[in-house]
């Protein structure tokens, strides 16, 4: 079950650090159970993301959803794949590099401080930079962070991933509110009822 788009809020409440987890959480279940939410398609949620990871798109260039959507499915199995700690294969490895060589990139040079600095720019600001730099952020995760600190929240009605960061990498819930309490009572209920049989 679809819910419409105004049945949820534009701007998520727990956002990562990593384009890629956000890009991935722009679909996702709520936490009852209750349906499936897309803000793929919300200008506002376009527009937050874009400024939250430092990316822009040219003005009055229109997201190719269907195309965006497709590579959100495909970048979530990947990160499941690797999250679970199986090994990526080489058509995972194509979806990746397909994605990443889509925007044409430029080199230039910047002073940093006073020192040269060779810089990677696109050639067009467009949605396939965006693409490209999503699927970046996905290589830079995989490639510093262990696969089990990349995880699904433990409530079974919610698909938000998230990276842990805990000193022990013991985060179960993408948050404590809801899903963290919704999770602890069920649980304590479970434990009461066989308790009494």
């Amino acid at each position: 079950m679809h819910m419409s788009l105004s049945d949820v809020a534009a701007i998520p409440t727990h956002p990562s650090s990593y384009a890629c987890i956000d890009l991935v959480n722009s679909r996702f279940t709520d936490y009852l159970g209750r349906g499936v939410h897309d803000r793929l398609p919300m200008q506002p949620w376009q527009t937050w993301f874009l400024r939250r990871h430092g990316l822009r798109v040219g003005r009055g260039e229109r997201m190719p959803l269907q195309e965006m959507r497709r590579f959100r499915d495909e970048l979530r199995a990947v990160l499941d794949k690797w999250s679970a700690g199986h090994r990526l294969t080489a058509a995972d490895l194509r979806r990746m590099n397909h994605a990443i060589a889509a925007a044409e990139v430029r080199r230039r040079v910047v002073l940093d401080g006073g020192v040269p600095e060779l810089h990677f720019e696109p050639s067009t600001h467009d949605w396939s930079w965006v693409m490209a730099s999503v699927a970046s952020s996905a290589v830079e995760l995989m490639a510093s962070s262990p696969p089990e600190r990349v995880k699904t929240c433990a409530n079974p009605d919610c698909s938000w991933m998230f990276h842990d960061e805990t000193l022990n990498a013991s985060r179960r819930f993408c948050s404590g509110q809801p899903c963290g309490n919704l999770i602890r009572i069920r649980e304590f209920r479970d434990r009461q009822r066989r308790g009494r049989t």
